[in-house]
């Protein structure tokens, strides 16, 4: 029995088996970097641990799709809020009313029955995703579908075509709608729905559907037309009664006459054009004035809008952020955005850095922060305040929980600092959707996970403090029976006690002192 217990202590103790834990506890830590790394795939991962027998470890990794079934509205337009679905296929337009679609995400993998592209027609795949409709339908309908940044790489957004399979893959009308955000928006017209792949065109592919990119384009038969913008992104600050004066340039670089209709939207209040219909000869450059309008009836704030240059069927996108800020500013603000937060989730939580600055010399007062979060259209998707004092600065980190519908895009976040007829103005621009998170693993996961840990190492150190005990029973010396007798042990500690007390008081010497107490110690430990 005993010679069992020191075995099973060797065990424990001996280098090879001391690590075991170690490898185990590393194993389970892997497993939430390998759900992070992959995080559209589901991982499933089993430990068993034994103490006396061999290490068991199964992990499963399996590709996963995301589905979704919606109905089109009464304008025809199906919008998907399945976050995977529509990280790629954002919604379809043009549908009959009421039409029910599904529509599945398989990311870059291509499902096992599926043919893949011929590398003369698409030189890389980077979304495959499949979409069925529940009843015949005639017509042309217009797939809005995303690709991030960081799928893109090095591969121009002018060369991202999306194809349809039917008996063979065919591609499709395709057109960048949003160029300035993350990820790039695209539309492609089709009539019909079945398998998609996006991907970018080969080379030497022969277009088969008339496809168009970035500002290219045009209407059927000869060359098409295509035109070039020095911008896509418009940013100012101005003070309320100043003016302000941003050009724009367009160039006709093909071969045909075009006709560019540029259209302010919602930023007619505050801008004006030197001319908004253009007539362009082949290779003509127009240079465009864009006045900012800071007069009567234009409160102090941050704009945010699309400018839209068409030519026929062919549209590029302005973005456009206007900082309209008071003539006089007794404090002024600034935002700073952490890197973690330049890029989030819907549903995430968001931060920025605010510091305030105390212009006019007041001190101690109350001012109103007005905080808000637009998105590219100008509408207002979040909007808090709140009131701070301010000495001479005040720096502090605002925290908003973002809409877990909040549609992906780009999104300008604004605070406008108020005290009296002062107004301060900072703005600053984040992407929503394209991060990375982990999926295998949801918070109370990861809390569970912990406390498995913790419940581990208890079980080990206990086991350890158990068997060190063991052995020292095992090892310890057994105890000599006394042969003195009470009377005469009770006669021995009397005298030790003299002996001290003699000692103490300084009649005898240290050496009588030291060789009477052992010679007495020796006889109490027979």
């Amino acid at each position: 029995m005993i010679k069992k217990k020191e075995d099973r202590f060797r065990f424990l103790n001996s280098e090879n088996n001391k690590s075991k834990l170690f490898i185990i506890l590393g194993i389970i830590i892997g497993i939430l970097f390998i759900s992070q790394i992959f995080n559209e795939s589901s991982i499933i991962g089993k430990t068993v641990f034994d103490m006396w027998a061999a290490l068991s470890v199964s992990i499963s990794v399996s590709n996963s799709s995301a589905s979704q079934t919606s109905e089109a509205d009464s304008n025809g337009t199906v919008e998907f809020t399945d976050p995977k679905v529509m990280a790629v296929i954002e919604k379809i337009a043009n549908l009959p009313s009421g039409v029910s679609v599904n529509a599945t995400s398989y990311n870059q993998t291509l499902p096992s029955e599926w043919t893949a592209p011929s590398s003369s027609l698409v030189e890389t795949t980077f979304q495959y995703f499949e979409i069925n409709v529940n009843e015949s339908v005639e017509g042309s309908f217009t797939i809005f579908f995303n690709l991030t940044r960081s799928e893109l790489g090095s591969t121009s957004m002018n060369n991202i075509r999306l194809y349809r399979f039917t008996s063979d893959w065919n591609e499709l009308t395709t057109a960048v709608e949003d160029s300035a955000g993350d990820p790039i928006k695209f539309s492609a017209v089709t009539n019909g729905f079945s398998r998609f792949a996006a991907g970018e065109r080969a080379s030497a592919a022969t277009p088969t559907g008339g496809a168009v990119s970035g500002a290219t384009g045009g209407a059927g038969g000869g060359e098409k037309p295509v035109f070039e913008i020095d911008q896509d992104l418009i940013k100012v600050f101005v003070k309320k009664g100043s003016s302000l004066r941003k050009s724009i340039s367009i160039k006709n670089t093909g071969d045909t006459e075009l006709n560019v209709l540029i259209d302010l939207q919602n930023l007619k209040s505050i801008l004006s054009l030197s001319e908004n219909l253009l007539k362009l000869k082949p290779r003509e450059e127009r240079i465009v004035d864009l006045n900012i309008l800071t007069g009567a009836g234009v409160a102090p704030g941050v704009y945010v809008g699309n400018i839209l240059v068409k030519a026929g069927d062919l549209l590029r996108i302005i973005k456009a952020i206007i900082e309209i800020e008071s003539e006089k500013v007794l404090f002024d603000v600034s935002l700073d955005i952490p890197l973690d937060y330049k890029t989030v989730n819907p549903g995430d939580e968001f931060r920025v850095q605010s510091t305030l600055l105390n212009l006019g010399g007041l001190q101690n007062v109350d001012v109103l922060i007005e905080y808000s979060i637009k998105n590219s259209k100008g509408d207002i998707v979040l909007k808090e305040e709140e009131t701070v004092k301010v000495g001479i600065q005040a720096s502090f980190t605002k925290k908003f929980k973002l809409p877990d519908d909040l549609p992906l895009g780009e999104y300008v976040v604004s605070a406008v600092v108020k005290f009296e007829d002062s107004v301060g103005i900072s703005s600053e621009t984040f992407n929503v959707g394209g991060k990375e998170r982990i999926e295998g693993f949801g918070a109370g996961s990861v809390i569970i996970l912990i406390i498995i840990l913790i419940a581990i190492a208890a079980a080990v150190v206990l086991e350890r403090k158990g068997l060190k005990k063991i052995e020292k029973r095992l090892i310890k010396k057994p105890e000599r029976k006394s042969t003195l007798k009470p009377e005469e042990r009770k006669k021995l500690l009397e005298e030790l006690r003299e002996l001290n007390v003699s000692y103490n008081a300084g009649y005898i010497t240290k050496d009588v002192f030291e060789k009477s107490k052992k010679k007495i110690e020796e006889l109490l430990n027979k």
